[in-house]
């Protein structure tokens, strides 16, 4: 079975989501002592983004038309959790004293949840034309 480039681009995206809940997604330094946190640290959304990027990257990895718009669904879903949490993240740099800023975890999640996005029609596509496809004549005798 051919892997298509919506497969492709799905399980780029899912594995970005699924290492970017890893890394730091936020640093705030309060009087002069540094603390950070990972995806999986912040209270709800890192978790959340983690699980819908783990069902985007097995949806957008079986090979059924279906499953492509699934992944999209789980792209979306984690791609607000995301922009929920740089909502949060700006709010909350400005109710603290100190300085917040983003870490580089959270853009490796917006983009793996964008190519989960983008993968996810592109997997459809690609296999509703494969399934439309008549079969190949035998050549003649």
């Amino acid at each position: 079975m051919k892997i298509g480039m919506g497969s492709i681009i799905g399980l780029v995206g899912g594995i970005l989501v699924l290492v970017g809940t890893m890394l730091p997604w936020v640093t705030w330094t309060v009087l002069s002592v540094n603390y950070s946190a990972s995806g999986i640290a912040v209270p709800i959304f890192g978790i959340l983004v983690l699980i819908m990027g783990l069902l985007g990257l097995i949806f957008a990895v079986i090979p059924k038309p279906i499953m492509g718009i699934l992944a999209m669904v789980w792209g979306i879903i984690a791609l607000v959790f995301v922009l929920l949490s740089l909502g949060v993240l700006s709010l909350a740099s400005g109710i603290t004293g100190g300085v917040v800023s983003t870490g580089y975890g959270l853009y490796l999640a917006l983009i793996g949840s964008i190519l989960l996005l983008v993968g996810g029609p592109l997997q459809y596509s690609g296999l509703k034309k494969a399934a439309a496809a008549p079969p190949m004549a035998p050549p003649p005798a």
